[in-house]
């Protein structure tokens, strides 16, 4: 499996992520996106759609609760217009 990463200090610092990455490198690849180009992660671009398409982040929320509920609703019903060779075939 090759897992594609952004670099957020999380996934290269936690110590439980590098552990996990060491005892299972025989079946994981690690790729790194490349530092500050956000326009090569295609999560990125899920997140830029959403704000864009819904107003998620601009729509008022009077409680962390329906934030989040509206988020996943709106995620689980979206399918993104992404060309994943355009990300992955650089």
């Amino acid at each position: 499996m090759i897992l594609y990463l952004d670099r957020a200090p999380w996934h290269k610092t936690s110590k439980t992520v590098k552990q996990y990455f060491e005892e299972h490198q025989d079946t994981i690849i690690v790729k790194w996106f490349p530092p500050k180009w956000p326009e090569l992660n295609p999560v990125e671009e899920c997140w830029k759609q959403g704000k864009n398409a819904n107003k998620l982040g601009l729509k008022y929320h009077p409680t962390f609760e329906d934030f989040r509920n509206s988020i996943t609703n709106y995620y689980k019903t979206k399918r993104f217009n992404i060309n994943l060779f355009r990300y992955l075939c650089r």
